[in-house]
């Protein structure tokens, strides 16, 4: 299921932050904009460049209508 170091994957689906944007069709523009990062900074998260932030998960639950302790229970980040 890990395919590198700090893949982040949303645990119930089985699948990637990346995947799960495509399978919804959220677009990454659209969610960078909602989380009040720039795109190329939602893009380093989302390819493990940069680590995931308290702030990040905030705003990514705000942004898909969820609480952050539902995204935190969602996300699982293998180091």
């Amino acid at each position: 299921m890990w395919k590198n170091r700090s893949v982040v994957y949303f645990a119930t689906e089985g699948m990637g932050i990346k995947e799960f944007l495509f399978k919804n069709g959220i677009k990454q523009r659209w969610l960078a904009n909602k989380m009040n990062i720039s795109e190329s900074m939602l893009s380093l998260i989302l390819t493990n460049k940069r680590n995931w932030q308290t702030g990040h998960v905030g705003s990514l639950a705000s942004a898909l209508g969820m609480k952050p302790k539902d995204i935190n229970s969602l996300i699982t980040n293998d180091k």
